[in-house]
Parts: structure tokens; C-alpha cells; sequence
């Protein structure tokens, strides 16, 4: 993970940003059909560099552009008016390649979650919520029960 490699992030900065040395075995919201955290946790992007929140905006871009156009579109209005300054990056897991491992990036309106924790950590898994006005449908329990019999 770029923001975990090399010199990216300060020995308080990884402090604040690992919230567990392991990684949870799948997505935490997955069987949420409306997300309701308790609050963000990780490392705000208001005490990060502007190196590190031009890759925090780099991964955000990530999720937004897979989003269908007319549903991004929203997505980044939203983003720009409301800053990156409230965004949380939360790691759990190993920082070495190749091991299970999941991040979250929590804002004002959404959260992101990745995990890649399954098959010796070969199969990543993905979801973009919005905390206000979610889908609607629990998509990944659908999955679970259409394809994972």
C-alpha cells in the first residue's frame, strides 16, 4: 500500500493510522444494510502533507472512478464541497506485501473499504458507501447468496 511503504508516512502517523495488527476477514459492513460507525478512526487527512493527501485524493479517484458517470459525478461534488480535511485512513494488518490486510477511508458522507484477506491474500474486495443516502440494497449479501451456495 503506497501509503504505507517506504518514508511516506512519519512513526506517529502509522500510529494513528494502524487501528490492529490483524486484518478482519472480510469487509466490516458488509451485512449493514445502513452503516452507522460509531466514529472514524485512523489518521485524518488535516494533519497529513500535501504529498500525502495528493495520494490520499489519488486513491479516493480510485473508488469514484468505477462508479457509473452520472453517480461519480455526484460522488466529486460532494468530495469538493466538502474538503478532504475530515477524511480517515485506517489500516488493519500487516504492513508487508503479500499478507491479509484491509483499509477504510472515512469522510463526512462515505466510507471505502478494502480487504484483501482471503486465499493467502489473493482476492480483494471493494465497496463504496454513501453514510447519507446508501444504495439502498445490500449488494455483497446478494453476492453471498447468489454465488457462495
Amino acid at each position: 500500500m503506497l501509503f504505507l511503504s517506504g518514508d511516506t508516512l512519519t512513526i506517529e502517523q502509522k500510529r494513528n493510522t494502524i487501528i490492529s495488527p490483524s486484518a478482519p476477514p472480510d469487509i466490516l459492513t458488509r451485512a449493514l444494510p445502513k452503516v452507522e460507525l460509531a466514529g472514524a478512526e485512523g489518521l485524518i487527512s488535516a494533519s497529513m502533507t500535501p504529498k500525502q493527501r495528493e495520494i490520499l485524493a489519488r486513491l479516493i479517484h480510485v473508488y469514484l472512478d468505477r462508479l457509473p458517470h452520472e453517480l461519480a459525478a455526484i460522488e466529486l461534488k460532494k468530495l469538493n464541497e466538502a474538503g478532504l480535511d475530515a477524511i480517515h485512513f485506517a489500516w488493519a494488518g500487516p504492513e508487508d506485501r503479500g499478507k491479509p490486510h484491509y483499509y477504510r477511508l472515512h469522510g463526512p458522507f462515505f466510507l471505502a473499504e478494502y480487504d484483501n484477506t482471503q486465499n493467502n491474500a489473493n482476492h480483494i474486495r471493494t465497496v463504496w458507501r454513501n453514510l447519507r443516502d446508501d444504495f439502498g440494497e445490500d449488494l455483497l449479501r446478494l453476492h453471498y447468496q447468489r454465488e457462495h451456495r
